[in-house]
């Protein structure tokens, strides 16, 4: 192994910066410095294991030996199952209708939906940011005009009552 040199041909070679990162230097002068005999754990929701990159060592074992999915997968209760397509829609969870393909194969003619609600996803900065707009532009063109209006009632009827 420490006789063959890394091919830096393009387009490969291009594909991570291994060449200004000094890897191609180092990975030939020590060429089982690759990460053998090596356990790493990965926190991240954005791995995916069936990248080129994540399959084999250079032995020819496999890199990823265990995968724990933190992405959020599996947070969208699909278990409602829908059989009955009428005019190439089916009913979705929440009564919206969902148009079918016709490209899509389903052998099984199983449907199955969720609802996933977008807040539970964003980022705070995100979801406050949205919050806010929609605060701003839907709660109070028709919220602050209302308080006003009360307001101006009671104003009224306490001074008529006589407090």
């Amino acid at each position: 192994m420490a006789d063959v040199p890394i091919d830096c041909d393009f387009p490969v070679w291009g594909l991570m910066p291994k060449k200004e990162t000094g890897v191609v230097t180092f990975l030939n002068k020590y060429p089982e410095y690759d990460g053998r005999n090596t356990i790493i754990a990965i926190l991240d929701s954005g791995v995916d294991p069936a990248a080129e990159g994540l399959k084999l060592t250079s032995t020819g074992e496999t890199k990823v030996i265990e995968r724990f999915d933190c992405s959020g997968c599996g947070d969208v209760d699909t278990s409602t199952i829908i059989r009955k397509v009428v005019d190439g829609c089916i009913t979705g969870t929440t009564g919206r209708k969902l148009k079918i393909p016709e490209s899509w194969n389903n052998p099984t003619g199983e449907w199955r939906t969720g609802v996933l609600y977008p807040f539970s996803i964003y980022p705070s900065k995100v979801k406050e940011r949205i919050q806010e707009h929609r605060k701003e532009h839907l709660w109070d063109v028709g919220h602050k005009p209302a308080l006003a209006q009360a307001s101006k009632q009671l104003q009224d009827f306490e001074n008529e009552v006589g407090r």
